[in-house]
């Protein structure tokens, strides 16, 4: 390249001298074009060959060196939210083919390989086997034909000992070979779930002549499962025998000759904080009158001292014996779902007596919050029922120092109550009558939720009773309005000298303020009793308050 520097005695020279000056540009023009293809030769260089880079020490990226411990942070976030689900659904897996080294990280680290799971194919169950080494499992099988129990029959025994959360869905046919399966100690068993089919979802129609399979007393045997604290069965039995120390029962898909061994596995339960009964929907109520009063008068109410969250799906009168017959003093947490077979409200309101007094012996109190729901809407409650009424009253508790608005807490108080076919109950008035037996007196706010086409503003009109029934109700919020109805709604929620409208932005519907001095008085009825009416299918008239099938002293009305 070209020395352009200059002494002072040519300096005039050079400034002076076109010629010069045009000789000089052109060489500094020609070392620029040599110096700029000599860059482009080095990038190129660069992006071809990067083998060479790394043997010269050229760094590579941060992420192709991370420490293992952050790896392993980022796989186990992962792992939480995307879970695999089959060959073309790798989920997390996805992240080990980053590189080379983020897969070696995770093949030698066993704690990433803690769920053997069945139901992603036996090559899998195989590599994880081998991955988690020693360290404790969660298996999950789920068995569909004879060939693929031979290979859980395998995988069972060899992991018995390291398993502690054993979940396994199985035919029908297939239960009566666990015993075979289920021997040896489980000394880190904590969790066992026992079902039919894949979550309960499509329970197989039960057979009269069936018989449910029982788990085999020494693998419960507390010196071959000292940790076991969980059990979730579905067509299954516990046998009676010494006292279990469990803390989470869940039974599914029970019959009516199920409620008496219930009751005779509760007592020897003295530990049990949580409980789940759900009562198979398939199987046929009607005709078996003679079979209730036996249970009826066979079962004694017997107290759960630990308690604290129950869970119960069924119809009537399998929710009225279980809860009839249970005392939970330290109940905190409560859900119901009780389906009206005969759509008459004398069954209404025996159920509804019935958990009266149950609220009443247990723990169970109003949170800060209330909501009713209610929809007219197809669903398989019963078998060849085209739609069904469902009402739902709950009470929740909000996060302290948070507003109305902010999202509940998934705790508290739940009752659904649904109805067969062409059956559609005045919803409101029942509403209240479920608010007075939930004791939820002192809620100060309630969201109502009515689906379209099935409130109207002479339905709304029953909205007396609730704010009477709730003595502390202070805001009240309307919802899912039809558009054919709402202003009729509008008007009529306007003209109540007790609602007082305001706006929130926070939240969708219609916000009202309650005026407790303005509401009226309950109507007090008299000591005639009263004879409940079925109630009619549904038309056009149903919303109608003249054609109620309530009387109008009917005491509930109130």
């Amino acid at each position: 390249m070209t020395d352009y520097s200059m002494s002072r005695n040519t300096e005039y020279e050079y400034r002076y001298n076109p010629s010069i000056i045009k000789s000089v540009a052109h060489s500094v023009e020609t070392d620029l074009e040599d110096a700029r293809k000599l860059l482009q030769a080095q990038i190129a260089g660069l992006r071809n060959a990067p083998l060479t880079i790394r043997r010269r020490g050229v760094p590579l990226p941060a992420i192709h060196h991370l420490p293992e411990e952050l790896l392993c942070f980022i796989f186990r976030y992962l792992m939480s939210e995307d879970e695999p689900s089959g060959k073309d659904e790798l989920g997390w897996i996805n992240a080990t083919h980053v590189c080379r080294y983020w897969r070696m990280v995770a093949l030698s680290n066993p704690t990433l390989w803690w769920c053997l799971d069945f139901n992603l194919g036996r090559q899998w169950a195989t590599a994880v086997l081998a991955r988690s080494q020693a360290l404790p499992l969660e298996i999950n099988l789920t068995v569909l034909s004879g060939e693929e129990y031979e290979y859980a029959d395998y995988l069972v025994r060899k992991c018995l000992k390291r398993a502690i959360s054993l979940f396994m869905v199985v035919p029908q046919a297939l239960p009566g070979r666990l015993d075979d399966m289920l021997i040896g100690p489980a000394p880190l068993l904590e969790s066992f779930e026992l079902s039919y089919d894949v979550e309960n979802v499509n329970p197989l129609p039960i057979l009269p002549d069936s018989t449910p399979y029982m788990l085999p007393a020494t693998f419960l045997d507390h010196a071959n499962c000292p940790r076991l604290e969980s059990i979730a069965l579905s067509r299954c039995t516990i046998p009676l025998g010494p006292p279990l120390d469990l803390t989470d029962l869940a039974l599914h898909n029970l019959i009516a000759d199920n409620i008496l061994p219930i009751f005779q596995l509760l007592l020897q339960l003295q530990c049990l904080s949580a409980l789940i009964v759900q009562f198979h929907r398939s199987v046929d109520l009607h005709g078996e009158v003679e079979k209730w009063d036996e249970i009826h008068l066979s079962l004694k109410p017997i107290t759960m001292p630990h308690i604290a969250k129950f869970d119960l799906k069924g119809r009537n009168p399998e929710c009225s014996m279980v809860i009839g017959n249970l005392i939970a003093p330290r109940l905190s947490e409560f859900f119901m779902e009780c389906t009206i077979t005969t759509g008459c409200l004398e069954e209404f309101a025996e159920v509804n007596d019935t958990l009266e007094d149950f609220i009443g012996r247990s723990g169970v109190t109003a949170k800060d919050q209330a909501g009713i729901s209610a929809s007219v809407s197809g669903a398989d409650v019963n078998p060849g029922d085209d739609r069904t009424c469902k009402l739902e009253v709950f009470s929740w508790s909000t996060p302290e120092h948070a507003c109305a608005s902010s999202s509940k807490v998934s705790n508290g108080l739940s009752v659904e109550f649904s109805w067969p076919d062409e059956s559609v109950p005045p919803l409101l008035r029942l509403a209240g009558d479920v608010c007075h037996a939930a004791r939820l007196g002192d809620v100060h706010t309630l969201d109502l939720d009515l689906v379209e086409n099935l409130f109207d503003a002479d339905v709304l009109e029953e909205m007396i009773s609730l704010v009477q029934r709730l003595e502390s109700l202070r805001f009240l919020s309307v919802d899912g309005l039809a558009d054919n109805h709402e202003d009729d709604v509008l008007v009529l929620l306007s003209g109540q000298d007790y609602l007082r409208s305001y706006e929130d932005d926070r939240m969708e519907g219609y916000h009202y303020e309650v005026l407790r001095s303005a509401v009226p008085k309950a109507y007090e009825p008299s000591d005639t009793p009263t004879t409940p009416i079925p109630i009619s299918p549904s038309n056009d008239e149903t919303n109608d308050p003249t054609s109620s099938p309530l009387p109008e002293n009917d005491p509930n009305s109130a």
